[in-house]
C-alpha cells in the first residue's frame, strides 16, 4: 500500500471514529433525557407530583352594570329653580363622550345646564349634573312625567330610567306638614273648675270679592306651540344669565298670547324679582314691571293681578 493510499485511509478511520464518538456521546446526553422526560411523564399519571404548568390566564373583568338614579317625583314650585338630583355610574363603566337626555319634560321648563333639542327634549352634558336645576316660570302647574336616558356618541341608548315633574303651590307639595302644622293644639290648663267664657259677639262676615278676570282670547295649537316653545327658550337663557335676549324672547312669546311670558318677563323688570335671576348691574324698571304684569293680568294670570296689588301698594 502506498504512502498517499494510506494517508486517505487514515483520514477516513480519523472521520468515522470521530462521528461515531459523536454519536456516541449524543446518545449517551439524549438517554437520562428522554428517561427523565418518560419518569416525568409516568410520575405525572401516578400523581406523585404536579406537572409543569405555565402562567395562569388573568380572569376576564367583570362587566359594571350601568345605572341611573333620579328621583321617582321631583316636587317643585312655580317662580322658583329646582336641583335635579340625577346621578349616572359607576364612572368606570360610562362610554367616553356619552350625555343624558331628557325628554319629556314641558315646554315652558327650562335647563340651567344643556341645550333644547326639541320642545321638552333636553341635551345635558354629564359634567353639569352637579349642578344641573329646572328653572320653573310662574304660573305653572301640574304633573308631567319624563324619561332619562344616557346616550352614546353613536345614539344608542345604555341606560334610562324615569322621573316625573310635579309643580304646585308650597301647600299641595308638602300637604302632610301643612295638615301636621294646621292639626296641632295647645295643651289643655290644668284647673280645678273650668270656667266658661261666654263667646264674642259674631259679626256677619263680607265675603271676600276677587274681581273677574278678562277672558284671555284662545291661542291655536301652532300659536300655542310657538309660544310655549319661546317660553322655554326665554326661561333657559335666564338660567344663564342673559338677561337681554331672554327678555326679547320672553316679548315674542307675550306678545302671542301666551299670560306665563309676560308675567315672567314683568319680574325681569320687578324690583322685588330681579334678584334671583343672578343677573348684576340691571337695575329694575317698575313702569314696565306694571306693563307687563297688565298684560299678563288681561291673558288671563291670576297671580299677575295680585302682584299688581302689591305694586299699588308700595307707591
Amino acid at each position: 500500500m502506498t504512502r498517499e493510499k494510506r494517508s486517505r485511509l487514515g483520514v477516513a478511520t480519523q472521520l468515522a471514529l470521530g462521528t461515531g464518538a459523536a454519536v456516541l456521546v449524543l446518545a449517551v446526553v439524549d438517554g437520562p433525557v428522554r428517561d427523565a422526560q418518560a419518569q416525568g411523564t409516568r410520575a405525572h399519571l401516578n400523581g406523585s407530583m404536579m406537572p409543569l404548568r405555565g402562567p395562569r390566564p388573568l380572569p376576564e373583568p367583570v362587566q359594571a352594570t350601568l345605572s341611573i338614579t333620579a328621583p321617582a317625583v321631583i316636587l317643585v314650585t312655580p317662580s322658583s329653580e329646582a336641583r335635579l338630583e340625577i346621578a349616572v355610574g359607576p364612572p368606570a363603566a360610562i362610554p367616553p363622550a356619552s350625555f343624558l337626555r331628557l325628554r319629556g319634560l314641558p315646554p315652558y321648563v327650562a335647563l340651567s345646564e344643556g341645550h333644547a333639542v326639541a320642545s321638552g327634549v333636553w341635551s345635558v352634558p354629564l359634567r353639569a349634573l352637579s349642578a344641573l336645576r329646572a328653572v320653573i316660570p310662574a304660573g305653572a302647574s301640574g304633573r308631567t312625567e319624563f324619561s332619562i336616558s344616557l346616550v352614546t356618541i353613536d345614539g344608542e341608548v345604555v341606560a334610562e330610567t324615569k322621573s316625573a315633574l310635579m309643580i304646585g303651590a308650597a301647600g299641595l307639595i308638602a300637604p302632610q306638614a301643612t295638615r301636621r302644622a294646621a292639626s296641632k293644639e295647645a295643651p289643655m290648663p290644668r284647673a280645678s273648675v273650668a270656667r266658661v267664657t261666654p263667646p264674642p259677639p259674631q259679626t256677619e262676615a263680607k265675603p271676600e270679592i276677587t274681581p273677574a278676570l278678562p277672558t284671555p282670547p284662545a291661542l291655536s295649537a301652532d300659536a300655542q306651540r310657538r309660544a310655549t316653545g319661546l317660553l322655554a327658550r326665554g326661561a333657559g337663557l335666564l338660567g344663564e344669565g342673559n338677561l337681554a335676549s331672554a327678555r326679547l324672547v320672553l316679548e315674542r312669546a307675550a306678545e302671542i298670547g301666551l299670560a306665563e311670558a309676560a308675567f315672567l318677563l314683568a319680574e325681569t323688570y320687578d324690583a322685588a324679582e330681579l334678584g334671583r335671576f343672578r343677573v348684576h348691574g340691571v337695575q329694575p324698571d317698575p313702569v314696565k314691571a306694571r306693563t307687563w304684569y297688565e298684560r299678563a293680568r288681561d291673558l288671563g294670570s291670576r297671580e299677575a293681578a295680585q302682584r299688581l296689588s302689591v305694586l299699588s301698594i308700595g307707591r
